[in-house]
């Protein structure tokens, strides 16, 4: 299951996002007054957000229109939170080989392959020209050549890699 986060919602807004979403009705306490937590996870805040943005424009009265802001301004703020809050990865990358030793440190949030190797490719001032691979255990990814067969190199496609949250190794560059 889905880690939850908590919402604060009036009333007025849990009602106004019961219409926008019917399937988080159970999730709303609609029986109770006064503001509450509603607990939802980042999947279904994003989409309250979405759908209460979508329909701010064509809100029937000056009343819903300012519930339908209240909730874009709470769900926004606790997703920006969340997103603040997700750890940091920060790999040194250098170049194999260099002396004196070619370095970078570089931050990022949990990212694809495909997305670190576009990171370290600006972090190192490359313009694409370094082709990079990544091993992740017996597993080596990276951006596949028509050549590497002929070399014996077998790449999966760091495209289809979702995470580089399993601490890559840098194999060439």
């Amino acid at each position: 299951m889905s880690e939850t986060l908590g919402l604060q919602l009036t009333c007025a807004q849990r009602l106004v996002a019961s219409d926008l979403l019917p399937e988080l009705v159970d999730s709303l306490m609609l029986d109770t007054k006064n503001e509450r937590t509603i607990s939802l996870t980042q999947k279904q805040i994003e989409r309250l957000r979405d759908a209460a943005l979508k329909a701010i424009r064509d809100a029937p009265t000056g009343t819903m229109r300012n519930s339908l802001r209240h909730i874009v301004d709470k769900s926004s703020d606790i997703l920006t939170r969340e997103s603040a809050a997700q750890k940091v990865m920060r790999p040194k990358v250098t170049l194999v080989g260099s002396d004196p030793p070619i370095w970078r440190r570089i931050e990022t949030h949990d990212c694809s392959l495909a997305t670190l190797h576009d990171i370290i490719q600006v972090a190192m001032g490359w313009e694409d020209y370094h082709l990079l691979r990544f091993q992740v255990g017996q597993k080596q990814y990276g951006t596949p050549d028509p050549m590497d067969a002929d070399f014996g190199i077998r790449l999966i496609d760091e495209r289809r890699s979702d995470s580089a949250k399993s601490s890559p190794e840098l194999v060439s560059g």
